[in-house]
């Protein structure tokens, strides 16, 4: 559908940061001659982009970007492929490193693995639409029979997915979150200022069986990310 395609092509400006924040977008003239649609088409397109919280209409200003960083649901435990599943938000991977190692101690705890025992490190940019948003070093062990090979690692591969296939599903996780620095490494793989703040997020995740199974250490821009947590106050 013709709208469709413009919502997401209006999207992708908005993301990646051609049209910013709190800046008109054109107006729907210019984007009916633009793309060469029905005003109604362009109209439809933009009242979406309204409803999914990208814009808004002000009077005598024209339709404004609204923030752009994307919220994510701190209560729920999902795969970053399915985070933004149906939000008409394009999402993709580049695989950096795939191999099987002794990890560090601290993951070697983490995951219950010997001294000599190895697992399987992917090491992936997360990127939304053509911006890298993230980096993400993940470990996952070789027990109950889980077996991952790099080609399986494609741009639009689901870890989670994977380790289903392989008869493990992911139960629950326990994550920590705080304020990193890019170091040198991850200012190049991801393209960003030098010393530029990042959110860190590890996570170790169990299958139902309270093993673990995973760890993992994400880190993602903050300038294109904020979080979302739903508090209940206790009965006194």
């Amino acid at each position: 559908m013709l709208h469709a395609y413009i919502y997401n092509d209006l999207l992708k400006k908005i993301v990646n940061g051609e049209f910013k924040e709190n800046e008109r977008i054109p107006a729907e003239p210019e984007l009916q001659s633009f793309y060469g649609v029905s005003r109604i088409t362009v109209r439809k397109a933009i009242e979406d982009l309204q409803t999914d919280g990208y814009v808004e209409k002000i009077r005598g200003k024209g339709t404004v970007v609204k923030s752009k960083k994307l919220s994510l649901n701190l209560q729920k435990l999902d795969s970053f492929t399915n985070e933004f599943q149906g939000s008409g938000i394009e999402t993709s991977a580049t695989l950096v490193s795939f191999q099987e190692l002794i990890p560090p101690q601290r993951v070697k705890n983490s995951l219950k693995l010997g001294n000599n025992e190895t697992c399987y490190y992917i090491e992936r940019v997360r990127k939304i639409f053509d911006l890298k948003v993230g980096l993400q070093r993940t470990y996952v062990t070789k027990n109950k029979g889980i077996l991952l090979t790099a080609d399986q690692f494609d741009e639009h591969a689901s870890l989670y997915a994977l380790i289903k296939q392989c008869g493990i599903k992911i139960n629950h996780a326990v994550e920590n979150i705080e304020v990193k620095y890019a170091d040198h490494t991850i200012t190049e793989l991801l393209e960003l200022d030098k010393n530029f703040a990042l959110f860190y997020r590890e996570r170790i995740a169990y299958d139902k069986e309270a093993t673990a199974i995973e760890y993992s250490e994400m880190y993602y821009r903050s300038d294109e990310y904020k979080y979302m947590i739903q508090l209940q106050l206790e009965d006194q």
